[in-house]
């Protein structure tokens, strides 16, 4: 009941022709074909398959905009379930069809079990719920379903994605940038160990993904390179880059770190 009154709001969402109440009409006698099938077979597969050909793009966009992550913390904050969406990742979902399509698939998946089990067969799905907004059609309760599946399928992905990230990491030393930064084609001596010392503090205090990027760019991966190993964007490679050199440059500002010349660029960027 919870799930038709809260879902009914984006029924606008199917682009679907004919009244509510029309569409309504054709849900329920869909409804009673696949149930005298036993919501099994080829029937049933039959209507699986427009389902997900009808949502999926309803998701895609959903992602896009971020709509469907807003709708997802809303929902479960009316539950008392937490869920926060990282900035990165909206951005990363807004930017990226590669990123939007992984957890658009795994979330159809996903729901269209807890659909069949919980919509169909257990009942949800009401066509004569009398709540404010009336009853919803098949396919804006399917896409509810999906709200309530985005938050583990998004939990999933953004600790693999940070599993990644790590790994990158970790494959190459915790010491790997100190290492970089002392090496005698780069910095010999003394000032090495000064200015490698505190911009590897620096940096370690950093995400995952950040610390990944700097340590694959030292390598020699551009940013698209960077962005194939950690699924991600080159546009998001460039923002760590970027939030990296302010925070330099505000650290050295502040007299907390100290880059001689032969670690600058050309520009005295740091990095």
């Amino acid at each position: 009941m919870f799930l038709q009154e809260d879902t009914r709001e984006r029924d606008n969402e199917e682009g679907a022709e004919g009244d509510s109440a029309a569409r309504i009409r054709r849900d329920v006698e869909r409804v009673a074909d696949l149930a005298y099938h036993g919501f099994a077979g080829p029937t049933y597969r039959v209507f699986e398959d427009d389902l997900c050909r009808t949502s999926l793009p309803m998701l895609r966009g959903m992602l896009r905009s971020g709509k469907l992550p807003r709708l997802s913390q809303q929902k479960h904050q009316r539950r008392g379930i937490a869920l926060y969406v990282h900035d990165e990742d909206l951005r990363l979902l807004h930017n990226s069809g590669e990123a939007r399509d992984e957890i658009a698939v795994e979330i159809l998946l996903r729901a269209l079990k807890s659909f069949r089990d919980n919509g169909l067969v257990g009942g949800g799905w009401n066509p004569r719920h009398a709540g404010r907004h009336g009853p919803c059609s098949l396919t804006t309760y399917f896409i509810g379903q999906c709200v309530w599946e985005f938050r583990r399928v998004y939990l999933r992905w953004r600790r693999d994605r940070l599993r990644l990230a790590e790994h990158e990491v970790a494959v190459r030393g915790s010491d790997a940038l100190l290492q970089l930064l002392q090496s005698p084609s780069r910095l010999p001596g003394p000032d090495a160990r000064v200015a490698g010392g505190s911009l590897s503090e620096l940096i370690n205090k950093r995400s995952a993904e950040s610390r990944a990027v700097v340590l694959l760019a030292h390598e020699g991966y551009d940013d698209s390179q960077i962005a194939e190993r950690l699924k991600t964007t080159a546009a998001a490679v460039r923002q760590h880059r970027y939030r990296l050199r302010r925070d330099i440059k505000r650290a050295q500002k502040a007299g907390r770190v100290w880059l001689p010349r032969q670690l600058r660029s050309e520009s005295g960027e740091a990095l």
